[in-house]
């Protein structure tokens, strides 16, 4: 019997992963988080008829959730918020795919069960080992870091007007700089945002003002844009700022995680639909014609459409909109085509094409303006070239980490690979919480930006 076929280690390895992440001894909110564990836990054993390595997968992704809440408010929980994204988008939606909609799923899984679960939860088991693993003696004293920030409040206050301004500088200047530059002035433009972390640890009076100006100009744009994963990216970083502010209760926090969560799934109802009336048949370039005499904004039309969903006799919870919001999450039917099309019909690059994206990625176009794209048309090409899916000019997706992973090494390969993917990005928030200790507290600002 494979290693992957007897279930054992992917067992054996999931529960070393669960210490890594915290078990509920570990957990400060023991009482509630092992009785939602357990509770839970016996459910899905006993009441729900999936396969065995899939209910490992969802267990975990249970106790993900409730570590990334529990977290909230004592660090700014990126390690817990990478891997129960992780589990959330390759683990919980594809499992969902699988039973509950089968063929019927806007994105149907293309490989067994069995074989998309053991390669997904298995490197994110080693991803998680490699992220988690401990890489130095020292303590990291969030508590302390956290009073430090706040004892520094007049010059914070300084530091997140100026950084405000340069941000909005660079996203009103983006549309003139040249296509060479564009990226780096699109990243400092994201500035603005951490401007506003440091002015919620600063003396400023107009924090309000500063909120509705960074966050309402944001999602004003974002809404005529018809694009709203970057508001809600930013949104959770502004969650995390202000739970490590105003320390807010467990329960308060878990209320407001699922709230939030409901709230991308309430826009997702009627997504498709508002996009259709502001892209035309121009697609997404539309939303950039000038408004006609007597137009609608693209803002009003989405006020009117959500107020229309809100208030329709149509159930919000249906069978098609469940189905296609988690079509919109799982990020593992992209990867299954991978699986099915390579090296069936497209051979392993052997690691070949990982340098080539990693030199393309590290090295600024301006320094050398003939480098391969690491996005755009190139994602495309590749997206194409190893699922064998067609996608049209406009449209833009990526064959994901795991299926890099897939392709570069194969299947034992990627699982491996993750492992050091992990430990890769574990040291570089390692040296980022080592400057924050040593030189620059305010440096896990800048965390949700780096």
């Amino acid at each position: 019997m494979s290693l992957l076929e007897s279930g054992k280690p992917v067992q054996n390895i999931v529960q070393r992963t669960v210490r890594q992440l915290g078990t509920v001894k570990r957990i400060s909110n023991m009482p509630v988080m092992s009785v939602i564990t357990i509770l839970f836990s016996v459910w899905i054993f006993l009441g729900v008829d999936i396969y065995f390595v899939s209910k490992l997968g969802i267990i975990l992704f249970l106790i993900a959730a409730l570590r990334f809440t529990d977290v909230l408010g004592k660090n700014i929980p990126v390690k817990e918020l990478i891997v129960l994204l992780m589990l959330l988008q390759l683990i919980v939606t594809p499992i969902i795919s699988y039973n509950f909609f089968g063929d019927e799923s806007y994105y149907p899984m293309e490989v067994a069960e069995e074989i998309y679960i053991d390669y997904v939860l298995f490197g994110i088991v080693l991803f998680a080992l490699g992220l988690y693993l401990k890489l130095s003696p020292m303590h990291m004293d969030f508590v302390k870091l956290i009073h430090e920030i706040k004892d520094n409040r007049m010059n914070n206050g300084k530091v997140g007007i100026v950084l405000m301004l340069l941000g909005f500088a660079a996203y009103f200047l983006l549309p003139f700089v040249p296509s060479a530059l564009r990226f780096f002035v699109l990243l400092l433009s994201n500035v603005r945002f951490v401007g506003f972390f440091y002015l919620v640890f600063s003396k400023n009076r107009y924090k309000i003002f500063w909120l509705l100006l960074v966050y309402g100009s944001f999602a004003y744009s974002v809404v005529g844009g018809g694009l709203f994963i970057n508001l809600f990216v930013w949104g959770l970083f502004l969650f995390m700022i202000l739970a490590l502010q105003f320390q807010l209760r467990f329960v308060t926090k878990l209320s407001l995680f699922i709230a939030g969560f409901f709230l991308i799934f309430f826009i997702q109802t009627f997504k498709d639909e508002y996009r259709k009336v502001i892209w035309g048949e121009s697609g997404a370039q539309e939303y950039s014609r000038p408004l006609q005499k007597g137009e609608k904004t693209k803002q009003d039309i989405f006020v009117e459409m959500a107020t229309k969903r809100a208030t329709s006799d149509e159930d919000l919870y249906e069978y098609s909109n469940f189905n296609k919001f988690i079509a919109r999450l799982n990020q593992g039917w992209i990867l299954t085509h991978v699986l099915n099309h390579v090296p069936a019909h497209e051979p392993f690059s052997d690691g070949e094409m990982l340098i080539e994206d990693i030199s393309s990625t590290l090295i600024p176009r301006f320094l050398n303006p003939d480098k391969r794209t690491s996005g755009g048309e190139y994602g495309r090409q590749k997206f194409m070239k190893f699922t064998g899916r067609f996608l049209t000019e406009e449209t833009r997706m990526t064959i994901g980490t795991f299926g890099d992973a897939y392709v570069n090494f194969g299947y034992g390969g990627g699982i491996a690979f993750m492992f050091f993917f992990g430990l890769a990005l574990n040291f570089m928030l390692k040296h980022i919480y080592s400057l924050a200790r040593k030189i620059y507290p305010t440096i896990i600002l800048w965390i949700p930006f780096i």
